[in-house]
């Protein structure tokens, strides 16, 4: 289990939370969270709180265990925790899920959990977290998504709203296997969130390279080496990141399991999480050339200067031995002269 780095950050305010929901390819705005009030049911919500949760400290935080009860997902995965707060299915309808889902890569995930629940769960959590995200960059890439429990049919994502079959279980939504397909669609929604962050950090990366760009078209070159190589340095980790270090990106739990891949893809087509991926990556080699064609110019005018500077001391050198040259003539001559006058 990962170790905690950091937990200082400030605890962000879920009432705040302007969580949006990202539609399918065949829409391309996004829509704020107040007018999802419009449909009816209850809601989904990711938020990323940061780079990784520490769930061996998460299971054995006394407050969490005191008022939730806490289940891996399955044996098999190490990297999704379900909680449900103790005796909360006891005395409720049957249709009415609250729950969470907590995942290794720093995303938490609500079922039908209000926002004042919300804020006090991330409170718990948030000292659990690895290398915090800043309040605002939370609360920006927040998702939300309207869900509705029902008896017949599949399960589908349609109008904007996750429609949960329950028929084919024993025990409703309360059943192993209905819980797994919920944890498959949170991990699709997490990955979104998570995707959200990387952009909005490459957003935030990129936007001086502009005025990089604009300096090059003048003939300009406004780095020196180190900067250059820091932000080489800081695109290489964003990809790393995205490509090789994200569980949620990684769909080897369900190789065994396609039932469940199907409610993973699910949220991975309803938020177009392969195409902003894609576009990502396409954006990172952008920035990553623009920043490695400054580093090459900054590497030819330092190889030129010292080209100029070595060139410069061999004409020193040059200098000096023909001043040397030139000094011992003139002695050669003196002396001459003067044996011929002694003579």
């Amino acid at each position: 289990m990962r170790s905690i780095v950091d937990s200082s950050l400030t605890r962000p305010n879920v009432d705040e939370l302007n969580c949006r929901t990202r539609y399918c390819v065949t829409q391309k705005r996004f829509i704020s969270y107040n007018c999802l009030q419009e449909v009816s049911g209850q809601y989904i919500v990711a938020v990323a709180l940061g780079e990784s949760f520490d769930l061996s400290n998460i299971v054995s935080d006394e407050l969490l265990a005191k008022n939730y009860l806490a289940t891996c997902v399955d044996e098999v995965s190490e990297e999704g925790l379900h909680f449900v707060a103790r005796g909360k299915y006891d005395d409720i309808n049957a249709k009415n899920i609250c729950e969470f889902f907590v995942f290794g890569d720093g995303v938490v995930v609500f079922w039908g959990v209000n926002k004042a629940e919300q804020n006090f769960i991330t409170g718990l959590l948030i000292k659990h977290v690895i290398s915090p995200y800043k309040s605002l960059l939370v609360t920006e890439e927040a998702d939300s998504l309207a869900f509705l429990v029902v008896d017949e049919g599949k399960s589908r994502v349609s109008k904007n709203c996750f429609h949960l079959d329950i028929s084919q279980h024993n025990c409703g939504f309360r059943d192993t296997s209905s819980i797994l397909e919920r944890y498959a669609f949170s991990h699709g929604m997490a990955a979104s969130v998570k995707v959200g962050v990387w952009e909005s950090q490459l957003s935030s990366k990129a936007e001086p390279l502009a005025a990089i760009a604009e300096a090059l078209a003048n003939g300009v070159i406004p780095w020196k080496r180190h900067e250059a190589l820091r932000q080489t340095g800081q695109f290489a980790k964003l990809r790393h990141s995205i490509n090789l270090n994200c569980d949620l990106l990684d769909t080897d739990f369900y190789w065994e399991r396609e039932n469940l891949e199907s409610f993973y893809y699910m949220a991975f087509h309803h938020f177009s999480i392969n195409k902003r991926l894609k576009l990502l990556n396409s954006r990172l080699d952008y920035c990553a050339e623009l920043v490695s064609i400054v580093d090459r110019i900054l590497c030819d005018r330092h190889a030129s200067m010292l080209e100029w500077m070595i060139i410069i001391l061999i004409v020193v050198e040059v200098f000096f031995d023909v001043w040397h040259f030139s000094a011992s003539l003139d002695g050669k001559s003196s002396l001459k002269r003067i044996s011929i006058a002694e003579e």
